[in-house]
């Protein structure tokens, strides 16, 4: 039985409107990204709430995510700040494959209930 818990990703602009007041991460995430080298991989980006905010500071990301209609926000969200996030991957992450010779993760705060799990 796969039991799937994505309901609350359905709707892109619903899920910003409710989360987006709620990032306590994103300090953390700022300090932490100012010691990485090289891309970093924001695994479950859904609509760039950290991604987003990464790029604006000058780092470079990849986001990954499996909902499209997240994705799709994100790529919205980031063309309309003039940002550039290298790619939008609608993808699960071991399908994924990155050409980065030196990567960092940043594992976001709702990752493990993003994913279907049996």
């Amino acid at each position: 039985m796969i039991i799937h818990n994505s309901e609350e990703y359905n709707d892109p602009i619903l899920y910003d409107q409710e989360n987006n007041q709620y990032m306590p991460e994103l300090a953390f995430l700022l300090k932490w990204a100012s010691q990485m080298k090289g891309p970093m991989i924001d695994v479950a980006c859904g609509t760039g709430r950290m991604t987003i905010p990464l790029a604006e500071k000058g780092h470079k990301l990849i986001g990954v995510d499996i909902h499209k209609g997240m994705l799709d926000e994100a790529a919205n969200k980031s063309a309309n700040l003039g940002l550039k996030i290298d790619r939008l991957d609608r993808a699960r992450l071991h399908e994924t494959e990155f050409e980065c010779k030196k990567q960092s993760y940043l594992f976001c705060r709702k990752l493990i209930s993003a994913f279907p799990y049996k």
